[in-house]
């Protein structure tokens, strides 16, 4: 096999933890769910660097990641959405009965969940036409997909060596705020807000330049190995909301 397929290994690995992910949100596991995002998250962070470490960049490999992350994030988080208030073991009840809720409920869940694979594929297929080198227009889906799921997910993911110190903070957010949240972040894909670009910041060539980048890149790596919940949903809001304060100061600025 050639050493081009590489980065292709990748993108389908990544292919491969989206459609396991769906799996386990059906069986009410949305732990393992966003562990399995997370997972498909470093695939998709890996593969194209790889790509370009190798010089096997394609228009094949392109399109390929690109379905990969149609899948597990736009698909999974959008089928994880509609599992955590219909699914056999729902984490939000919205309905007295869970045994009798109407058609126009899950009609009315099942239209929502659908946003996410909407936008994903629209801010995909813009991507893939107009791309831009030092930053996005647009939320990245891998962010955005995984920000909701690790948000829906967040009382069942384990928080390993932090989570009995950080218990008093480990809460279920009310459905109202999941469902805004959800339209808003799935809306930031295809509006056109500047994201700068995280690889400009960490896990690349340059960071590793300087002492600090290292410790920068050895430390944020390290938080990455541990899964802490914490850090993943500060890291992720943190950066979605930074993004849009500056584009909103660029513009006014403008």
């Amino acid at each position: 096999m050639s050493a081009a397929w590489l980065p292709n290994i990748l993108s389908l690995s990544n292919l491969f933890f989206g459609f396991l992910s769906i799996l386990a949100a059906l069986r009410g596991r949305f732990d393992i769910a966003a562990i399995l995002i997370f997972a498909a998250m470093l695939m998709d962070m890996f593969d194209g660097r790889l790509a370009r470490l190798i010089k096997a960049e394609n228009p094949m490999g392109k399109h390929l990641d690109s379905l990969a992350d149609l899948l597990s994030f736009g698909v999974a988080p959008g089928i994880i959405f509609y599992a955590a208030f219909l699914g056999q073991k729902p984490i939000y009840s919205i309905w007295p009965n869970p045994e009798m809720i109407p058609n126009f409920i899950h009609l009315g869940i099942g239209t929502l969940a659908f946003i996410f694979p909407l936008f994903t594929a629209l801010r995909l297929a813009k991507f893939n036409t107009l791309e831009y080198a030092d930053h996005f227009e647009g939320c990245p889906s891998p962010v955005a997909g995984g920000t909701v799921v690790v948000l829906i997910s967040f009382q069942q993911i384990p928080g390993f060596f932090i989570d009995g110190f950080l218990k008093p903070f480990n809460i279920q957010l009310p459905y109202q705020i999941m469902i805004a949240l959800f339209v808003i972040i799935g809306l930031l894909m295809i509006l056109k807000v500047r994201f700068t670009k995280i690889q400009r910041i960490i896990l690349n060539a340059s960071s590793f330049k300087s002492l600090k980048g290292i410790i920068l890149n050895i430390m944020l790596f390290l938080v990455f190995i541990l899964f802490s919940k914490f850090f993943l949903m500060i890291l992720s809001l943190l950066y979605i909301t930074v993004s849009i304060v500056n584009h909103v100061f660029v513009k006014r600025k403008a």
